[in-house]
């Protein structure tokens, strides 16, 4: 009996062992989303950029070309926002993830403390498991 219990609670240090490492992929991947999202960001500003030089030339060209270039222009910077947004939107999404996996590293430790308590509790059982034997025999004898 005491046995099973220390089988127990080894296979729930195990368990909680994994459920530690699926968090620290959790906490990699949502790493992984903010580096994500700041490249988007730093794409939306070159975005910003080259818009900005595209007004510089639009105002160089004729009035009809400048006319076009503003809007492709105006069309860019429309575009760069959005872009700006999404990589907001992937940083908030990393940052759940983040809160996630922090979840998932204290169900862990939860599930390690359980798996002691099961081997200090398996261990009592060891304990008494003498005085049952002594109990038994004087039961059997008399």
């Amino acid at each position: 009996m005491a046995e099973l219990g220390i089988e127990r609670a080894e296979l729930g240090i195990e368990r909680a062992a994994l459920g530690i490492e699926r968090a620290a992929l959790g906490i990699e991947r949502a790493a992984l989303g903010i580096e994500r999202a700041e490249l988007g960001i730093e794409r939306a500003a070159l975005g910003i950029e080259r818009v900005e030089l595209g007004i510089e030339k639009a105002e160089q060209d004729r009035e009809e070309r400048a006319a076009l270039g503003i809007e492709r222009a105006a069309l860019g910077i429309e575009r760069a926002a959005l872009g700006i947004e999404r990589a907001e939107l992937g940083i908030e999404r990393a940052a759940l993830g983040i809160e996630r996996a922090a979840l998932g590293i204290e169900r862990a430790a939860l599930g390690i403390e359980r798996a002691e308590l099961g081997i200090e509790r398996a261990a009592l059982g060891l304990e008494g498991a003498p005085l049952g034997i002594q109990r038994a025999t004087l039961g059997t004898e008399g």
